[in-house]
């Protein structure tokens, strides 16, 4: 990933990857020993789009509030990246990230202004969602659509 927990460029994934194992692979030419040939990968994006209905307290400037809504969700949304790198002490290897519908909705209930919100969709599914992390596929939740009714 890159500096802002964003998948790497093109231009850092081949740097790193010259660093460690260029071609040709398992050469001993880079960091990894020799017979061991590497590939440097970055996750792919999975956007997750989220939809709540919210009660604002009267008086409340609507407008501010959802904008105050939208940085609380892109900071935990960034939190959730930050902790793509944490082994997952189950398998031993990768990570679990499961985007929590209960957890948004508590972002969305400290921002002033929300007396009330429902429990948010996810990717238009009434469910948590548990990002993918195999050898094939790494996902990274990014704050898709956020859409706040009232």
């Amino acid at each position: 990933m890159d500096n802002n927990f964003l998948p790497a460029s093109d231009e850092l994934i081949a740097s790193v990857q010259n660093e460690i194992d260029p071609a040709p692979g398992g050469s001993g030419y880079g960091l990894a020993p020799i017979d061991h040939v590497v590939t440097v990968a970055t996750p792919t994006e999975l956007k997750i789009d989220i939809i709540s209905t919210i009660t604002f307290a009267t008086g409340i400037d609507e407008t501010t509030v959802k904008n105050n809504i939208n940085q609380a969700l892109q900071s935990y949304f960034g939190n959730l990246r930050k902790g793509w790198a944490v082994i997952d002490a189950t398998i031993g290897r990768g990570y679990n990230v499961t985007v929590y519908r209960s957890q948004i909705l508590a972002e969305i209930l400290k921002i002033n202004g929300v007396t009330n919100a429902t429990l948010p969709t996810l990717n238009d599914q009434e469910s948590d969602l548990k990002l993918q992390a195999t050898n094939e596929t790494s996902e990274l939740p990014v704050l898709g659509t956020v859409t706040l009714n009232d």
